[in-house]
């Protein structure tokens, strides 16, 4: 897949030659050590990956000394694209930092395999895996300073950034996000959330660090931001990053000073979520392209919200209800702040809107609707009968417009698209499933209108599916929770389902839980679906451990189950990693042959409830 059609925006352009005045890299210094990067024609005993300890192989040894150096085209393909879903490198000073700034081996390496990686590009790889170098990286390598002021904190940053990201996004599970949470913790520790306190960033030393530097580090802290929403967005756990204590300021286009000398204007976020709407405003009055603070400002009111919902299913209270409406009233208030046409869904090319800010601007809006949605059904179910049905009614009416958004998607942004979005657009599409399964629902043009709108939402999913493991884990739990519910449904059944989602990271999707251990079914593997296996077959060390207890004494479970292999969840061999795959059938399959056996049953609830979990969960809704 092609990126040059967006190199135009960046600092490298699309004919392969960096900007007038700047050349391609001839030298990165790595941690007082360099690796040539010589334009225009590549060193062949010059690995791509520098080599981890016992690899004989690197990535150089498949490249003609006559082509065109590889190192340059990775670097055009990640500033394009991984740089734009996850902002870790400033785009005006990319290229000039390749070229000038100290580059460890191991931030190239990560920089290098990255891009590999999203191009699939076969004659790249040589003899190695660019999963499993990355994976080797990723449990390696160490942030080892204390301080920020040492000179090689920036690299071990932006490494360990670089790597969290992949590895939460290849290799999905508790233990990523847990790895995460650890690098936020260190944050704090170095002080990154208090890189612009006039009260202690002498503290941490950011007094000695240069304008510049500073907004690298910025970066780094935003990034840290991400991934600490993706974190607890995934697993409805408390976010490790407090909006009290936060005093670095949001990114801005650019850090020249303003004609007078003076600094420009900073923004933070503020701790209390009745004052975003003014911080919204206060980016919306400034000149140039400052899409990803208004990304990160919505995205602090979708985190208070998600964490609303997770407050009110964990702890039921009086107080919630009432905070959920007041934060709907604040998110009101935000949307009439923004900037003029902001909420419109299509680009503003007359003033003159790029590309790559339009799609921030959608990822945006996305994010407002998202944040609506939550707030809409986190205390749905206190609701009586009537006004429930209302509710649910509403809840489509904002699907509908986050499909409209998503529909304006460019296929050839993907690969610019951070593929966390999946965690928006799995819950919309599980939303628009059991509305079309809703026994109320009787106009056809409506049921052919949702089947054609979870389709394209599907394709969508599936195009980030083809490079990542979470997207693919996800579709696949969605299409399994679509064979489980094909026959009408009632309100009533639709709101028991409602009130039992988990978080997409939920540890019975990634290895099951000992407390359903007696409502696994056996299992079918391979094609006889005349053969019943046990899933102490399929997954024999649960079996002798002793956490496979059978099902006898669960409820009236049917006899017959279909086959499902692990080749049908289509996950890759390090997705799987430390998952159980045979757990997951188990917890997931509910055949949709045995439905009209199970609705003359009065526990047909319970058994769908406990034995699927579905991805509609509004903490799906993430950064």
């Amino acid at each position: 897949m092609s990126t040059r059609n967006l190199y135009a925006e960046y600092a490298i352009d699309a004919s392969g030659a960096f900007p007038s005045g700047i050349t391609a890299p001839a030298q990165a210094t790595l941690n007082e050590t360099s690796h040539a990067v010589a334009p225009g024609g590549s060193n062949p005993d010059q690995p791509i990956l520098d080599p981890l300890p016992g690899v004989e192989h690197s990535y150089g040894d498949s490249y003609s000394p006559t082509s065109a150096d590889p190192r340059h085209e990775l670097a055009e393909t990640f500033v394009a694209t991984i740089n734009v879903a996850f902002p870790l490198f400033p785009k005006q000073s990319f290229a000039n930092q390749l070229e000038n700034e100290v580059i460890s081996d191991t931030l190239a390496s990560v920089i290098y395999g990255l891009s590999a990686k999203i191009v699939n590009m076969p004659f790249l790889l040589g003899d190695e895996d660019v999963d499993s170098t990355l994976s080797n990286l990723r449990y390696s390598t160490h942030i080892e300073v204390e301080q920020v002021i040492v000179p090689a904190a920036l690299n071990q940053w932006r490494a360990a950034c670089l790597l969290a990201w992949y590895g939460f996004h290849q290799h999905p599970g508790p233990s990523e996000c847990v790895h995460i949470a650890g690098l936020v913790r260190k944050a704090y520790q170095c002080g990154l959330h208090q890189i612009d306190s006039a009260e202690n960033r002498a503290s941490f030393g950011w007094d000695q660090v240069s304008e510049e530097r500073l907004h690298d580090w910025r970066h780094v802290w935003w990034c840290l931001y991400m991934l600490d929403c993706y974190a607890s967005y995934s697993t409805a756990t408390p976010h490790q990053a407090e909006a009290e204590t936060l005093r670095t300021a949001l990114l801005q286009t650019s850090v020249p000073c303003g004609p007078s000398g003076a600094k420009p204007e900073k923004f933070f976020l503020p701790a209390d979520p009745s004052k975003l709407w003014k911080l919204v405003d206060d980016i919306s009055r400034t000149k140039g392209d400052n899409a990803f603070s208004l990304c990160m400002a919505i995205s602090a009111v979708l985190r208070e919200a998600v964490t609303l919902h997770r407050q009110q299913k964990q702890n039921p209270g009086g107080f919630i209800p009432e905070r959920i409406s007041v934060l709907e009233d604040h998110l009101s208030a935000i949307e009439l702040a923004m900037p003029p046409n902001y909420m419109r869904q299509t680009r503003d090319v007359l003033r003159g809107e790029s590309n790559t800010s339009f799609h921030y601007r959608l990822l945006t809006l996305l994010k407002i609707y998202c944040t609506r949605l939550v707030l809409r059904l986190a205390s749905s179910h206190l609701l009586e009968s009537p006004e429930w049905e209302e509710r649910w009614h509403e809840s489509l009416e904002i699907c509908y417009r986050m499909f409209a958004v998503i529909q304006q998607w460019d296929k050839q942004y993907m690969l610019a698209t951070d593929p966390a979005i999946c965690f928006i657009i799995l819950p919309v599409l599980t939303l628009l499933h059991l509305h079309s399964l809703s026994s109320g629902l009787s106009n056809p043009q409506l049921k052919e209108q949702l089947a054609r709108r979870k389709n394209i939402l599907r394709l969508f999913v599936q195009n980030s599916a083809e490079f990542w493991t979470l997207p693919r884990l996800l579709l696949s739990r969605y299409d399994i929770f679509v064979t489980q519910f094909t026959k009408p449904l009632s309100a009533d059944l639709i709101r028991q389902v409602l009130n039992k989602l988990q978080s997409p990271l939920h540890p019975d999707l990634l290895g099951g839980s000992p407390a359903r251990a007696q409502l696994q079914p056996p299992v079918h593997t391979g094609s006889d679906r005349g053969v019943l296996v046990s899933s102490a077959a399929v997954n024999p060390a649960r079996a002798a451990s002793g956490s496979e207890t059978g099902h006898a004494a669960g409820p009236n479970l049917p006899t017959t189950w279909p086959a499902v292999t692990t080749s049908d969840l289509a996950l890759t061999n390090e997705a799987q990693g430390s998952m159980d795959t045979g757990q997951v059938l188990n917890d997931l399959i509910l055949s949709p042959q045995t439905w009209d056996d199970l609705m003359n049953t009065q526990d047909m609830c319970d058994i769908l409830l406990q034995t699927v979990d579905s991805p509609a969960h509004p903490s799906y809704l993430a950064q």
